[in-house]
């Protein structure tokens, strides 16, 4: 049986990148990213092996999108009958649907993954530095690109927003070819407050989209990353598996990769 950790971090693979198939007798799960996101892939492929109790690898392939081909990094695993009622709640008829009812079971580690996968973070100037020139306030936005309707939209930020606090919007993304398929979107407080409620289940290679002084423009935020920050950024796994396994008694989360909402990075 999954510990409530576990079921939260495979539902919200599940919800993001992961695919479920129904192959002969029971489901599969794939996973495809960028050869990129290879880090971030490993990240989650160790949790999801042991969840699972396989050891199945991640392997290079060549990925078809409308454009042509880019090279990947693929992952599946076996058939699984721990997959069967997360399949029969998600795909309700062969496609995948967010509702209330799969969400409640998912808690800040799943919203972590699924933001990993689908969201992003901007960070946008307004104004300089009289003085120095330097852009002296930033407006940040987070935003989950989940194509969805508007019903849809809803019922999730009502999830996000019982688990951190923060306010997404919908937000209608591409009005010409998706008028119907909706994203979140937050800024100002309620972006700070979702990404710091989520840095602690991060993983170090999507380190940047829990750097509310990255600038996705510029780059400034990642050229100043030195590696002090990442020390005083990424935690050792033996801390923050004992101080979870203390407070709830479950399985933890996996281990150095575990991001820690520091004070000096906020």
């Amino acid at each position: 049986m999954l510990s409530r950790s576990d079921r939260s971090f495979l539902k919200g693979v599940c919800l993001g990148d992961g695919c479920l198939r129904q192959v002969t007798t029971y489901p599969s799960l794939h996973i495809t990213h960028s050869r990129k996101q290879f880090e971030f892939l490993r990240w989650k492929v160790g949790r999801l092996n042991r969840i699972l109790g396989i050891k199945q690898p991640i392997k290079d392939r060549e990925a078809g999108c409308q454009t042509g081909t880019f090279p990947s990094c693929q992952w599946w695993s076996n058939q699984s009958e721990l997959l069967v009622p997360i399949y029969k709640e998600l795909y309700p008829q062969g496609k995948k649907v967010f509702t209330a009812t799969f969400l409640r079971d998912v808690g800040l580690e799943g919203l972590a993954v699924l933001y990993m996968d689908d969201g992003n973070l901007h960070l946008r100037k307004r104004g300089k530095s009289t003085q120095t020139g330097e852009p002296y306030i930033r407006e940040r936005i987070v935003e989950l690109a989940l194509y969805v309707p508007y019903d849809t939209a809803l019922t999730v930020s009502d999830w996000i927003e019982s688990l951190t606090g923060a306010s997404l919007t919908p937000r209608i993304p591409l009005a010409k070819k998706n008028p119907n398929l909706w994203n979140l979107r937050a800024n100002g407080t309620n972006a700070r407050h979702f990404v710091e409620a989520l840095k602690p289940y991060g993983c170090k290679a999507m380190q940047y989209k829990f750097d509310l002084r990255y600038d996705t423009r510029t780059n400034r935020g990642k050229s100043k990353w030195s590696e002090a920050d990442r020390n005083n950024y990424v935690v050792e796994a033996d801390k923050v598996t004992r101080v979870r396994s203390t407070q709830t008694g479950e399985n933890p989360a996996v281990g150095e990769d575990i991001v820690y909402s520091s004070t000096t990075l906020s």
